[in-house]
């Protein structure tokens, strides 16, 4: 190899001379800019799949909140319901001693 650089239509120039060492260095810079780069790579994807479950979680609350609700109105409507019985069949005037059956 020639000590002298052609780019382009530059004038000729001098080769730059990597100190010793140097190569090792930046390979080693290199590598760990890799090994950054693939760990923030790991963490934003275990972030977004904590997001989704975080998610997917959240809308699965959101199903139960509404059934309990629907549930709990359900039943306030059952104990209305009888409520209104009860009032109803002690507003009923039997004579003592008649046996009814619930059937």
């Amino acid at each position: 190899m020639s000590d002298v650089t052609h780019i382009g239509s530059e004038t000729e120039r001098p080769r730059t001379s990597i100190p010793p060492g140097e190569a090792e260095r930046v390979q080693e810079l290199v590598g760990r800019e890799l090994a950054t780069l693939l760990s923030l790579r790991d963490r934003e994807a275990e972030l977004r799949e904590r997001a989704r479950r975080y998610a997917d979680l959240g809308k699965r609350r959101r199903r139960l909140l509404a059934s309990i609700q629907t549930r709990e109105q359900e039943l306030r409507h059952d104990k209305r319901e009888l409520e209104e019985i009860e009032r109803e069949m002690g507003e009923i005037r039997l004579p003592p001693g008649l046996k009814v059956s619930d059937e």
